[in-house]
């Protein structure tokens, strides 16, 4: 649940002061040199805040300072300050770029001097704090802030308890936190709903999981559940690659059996859920996917559908449909995940899974998947006033035919049909998710057209493809031979 947050700019009304970002380069380029200073001093000091926001889709970054170079490094860009850099204004020491970003979007970001002088913009008094410490926020004039992610009073709240938890089967020990509702009975009739999150400690820490669920809970959002935070002792190899199994056994046989034991969860799988995001998103499709019968519900945000070329996603495009209720969340800036996500969307529908997913216009980030709790939990775990905004209540699929020839040496073509004229963009990446090209990105008529991508100098093998028409997004493979 989320209110709208109203950015406000509030302008001086002399006349001598510029009242807009293109106001200010306009006196710029009509001064002398020797005023520039002096209108960018009085241009900051009627706008204290950094970025600016020229319209609902134009950002203003701006730096105050002496610098040979200065860049801006985010979600946005891939977190390369070469792809951004900003300009000097004039014979001032304002630095500035210009940037168009959907109205909604969120992301984090950090401005970058000298080229090695990572820092938080000091204009900007939002932040939000990731696994690496605090970036800077950006938030565009329609993003609707989480505010169910902030403490609130006079509500119950539940309680935490922490432990550290021995595995035989690993042979070594984790922290563990569990989170009862408030008026938790062990003793009741039903029992509780139960969540397993991994990275449990950065939910708590990063994402304010607690606040979010006392706040859900409170609201009649959700059900009271049950809550386990488990922590990775080494994240890589427990959660994508070499001892995903024996982790899996050690949640499977040890950690569930001992929570069972200890908590009065559900016994059905179809009340369980599990979570985390990136490569727990990995290992949370992983274990639902071979455990069915312990965890009926399964929600992986951001996942890392990369590792190992795929082979997750397409077992489970190959495999018999299991007993799994999804909820898939990812966002439009990060990289190969913005084309995974909608793939692996797309084979769930085609197997018939029951399902929820949204994209939002954020990046691989903590601030985008704590904001976003509250649509998984009310979709696995509803409570009397659940609300949702699931995406499977919007157009998805562009009316868009098979690109031809596929595979290819020099061309392919992507045949597409528009109902309205629309912005139509083209998108390549290569098998990592890096961005290729994007030969295409203008408005086209209603009616049919042909995409053309001619390959060039690019190499051999498999590249990812993205063509959005407006908010209608296709995802696919092609493959270059020569």
């Amino acid at each position: 649940m989320r209110s709208p947050i109203l950015l406000c700019l509030f302008l001086c009304c002399s006349t001598s002061v510029a009242q807009s970002f293109d106001d200010l380069l306009n006196s710029i380029q009509n001064a002398s040199s020797s005023e520039h200073q002096t209108l960018v001093n009085d241009f900051l000091a009627a706008n204290p805040t950094s970025p600016i926001f020229s319209s609902d889709s134009q950002a203003v970054f701006i730096y105050s300072g002496q610098a040979s170079s200065v860049g801006v490094a985010g979600d946005f860009n891939g977190w390369n300050p070469s792809n951004t850099p900003l300009t000097a204004l004039g014979g001032s020491s304002l630095w500035y770029v210009q940037a168009e970003f959907e109205s909604d979007a969120r992301f984090d970001y950090k401005i970058v001097v000298n080229g090695s002088q990572w820092i938080l913009d000091p204009r900007n008094a939002s932040q939000v704090v990731g696994g690496f410490g605090p970036n800077s926020e950006l938030s565009m004039p329609d993003y609707v802030h989480p505010e169910e992610i902030t403490p609130r009073s006079g509500i119950q709240m539940g309680t935490r308890t922490s432990s550290t938890f021995e595995s035989a089967v690993l042979g070594n020990s984790r922290s563990l936190e569990m989170y009862t509702p408030p008026g938790y009975d062990p003793l009741r009739s039903a029992p509780y709903p139960f969540i397993l999150y991994h990275d449990g400690s950065d939910y708590l820490r990063l994402a304010a999981i607690t606040t979010t669920l006392d706040n859900l809970i409170s609201d009649g959002l959700i059900q009271p559940i049950i809550a386990a935070f488990l922590n990775p002792v080494d994240r890589e190899k427990e959660y994508a690659t070499t001892q995903t199994a024996p982790f899996t056994e050690m949640v499977v046989s040890e950690l569930i059996p001992w929570i069972e034991s200890n908590y009065h969860i559900s016994p059905n799988a179809e009340e369980r859920a599990v979570t985390g995001p990136s490569y727990g998103g990995l290992i949370t499709t992983r274990q639902c996917f071979e455990h069915p019968e312990i965890f009926g519900l399964c929600g992986p945000y951001s996942p890392s559908y990369w590792v190992y070329n795929g082979a997750l996603p397409t077992l489970i495009a190959n495999s018999a449909t299991k007993p799994i209720k999804w909820y898939l969340d990812w966002g439009t800036y990060e990289g190969s995940i913005s084309v995974t996500g909608p793939s692996f969307r797309q084979v769930l529908e085609e197997k018939g899974y029951e399902h929820s997913w949204n994209e939002w216009h954020e990046g691989h980030s903590w601030g985008s998947w704590r904001a976003h709790q509250d649509e998984m939990l009310q979709y696995f775990f509803p409570g009397p006033n659940a609300t949702s905004r699931s995406s499977l209540d919007l157009p998805f699929e562009v009316k868009m035919a098979v690109n031809y020839p596929n595979p290819f040496s020099q061309t392919t073509r992507f045949p597409i049909d528009l109902s309205e004229p629309d912005l139509v963009t083209l998108t390549v990446f290569d098998s990592l998710g890096r961005l290729v090209s994007r030969p295409i990105e203008k408005v086209m008529t209603a009616g049919k057209h042909e995409l053309s991508f001619e390959s060039g100098i690019l190499s051999s093998g498999p590249y990812l493809y993205r063509v959005q028409v407006g908010n209608q997004v296709a995802d696919g493979v092609f493959t270059i031979l020569r």
